[in-house]
């Protein structure tokens, strides 16, 4: 029944994002909503390459237009994750860093929900770094190991 209703999802956004493009532009808050929204769908139907090409796309918009807010931090995030799943490391660290290194500034405000997707964020980040084994990967890696512990709960 859920998965029904995923494509179905999926469908209407794929529409609502490209008639939103073309009459409101790319760069429209409620189009760059719509974008997150469909690439939000398109990550539950399992669709994660074309997740990923959305993502692409959005992420910067909505950094520009909302770099502190949660939802930018959070598709920031599956961004980085998306890329990490791809083996594309150095395109996926600045995402994973960045975002991490945001929320951390931010720990004592977070929410239950924000702390939980800095936790995965920080896990995915701590993976990169051991797989990827550039100079001060290692370093890196422990670096953000250390900081678990107070994401734990």
């Amino acid at each position: 029944r859920r998965v029904g209703r995923v494509d179905e999802s999926v469908k209407l956004y794929r529409s609502a994002v490209a008639a939103m493009k073309r009459k409101l532009g790319a760069e429209n808050a409620g189009t760059i909503g719509a974008m997150n929204n469909f690439a939000y769908s398109l990550r539950e139907a399992k669709q994660y390459k074309e997740a990923m090409t959305v993502l692409a796309e959005c992420v910067p918009l909505m950094l520009r237009e909302y770099p502190t807010h949660s939802r930018t931090h959070r598709s920031r995030a599956w961004l980085g994750q998306l890329l990490h799943s791809e083996k594309r490391y150095d395109e996926a660290e600045p995402h994973l860093a960045g975002v991490c290194q945001e929320l951390l500034e931010q720990l004592t405000g977070l929410s239950a929900v924000n702390k939980r997707y800095l936790r995965e964020a920080v896990e995915t980040l701590v993976e990169l770094y051991r797989k990827r084994k550039k100079a001060g990967d290692a370093e890196k890696a422990a670096k953000w190991e250390a900081v678990l512990p107070q994401l734990a709960g």
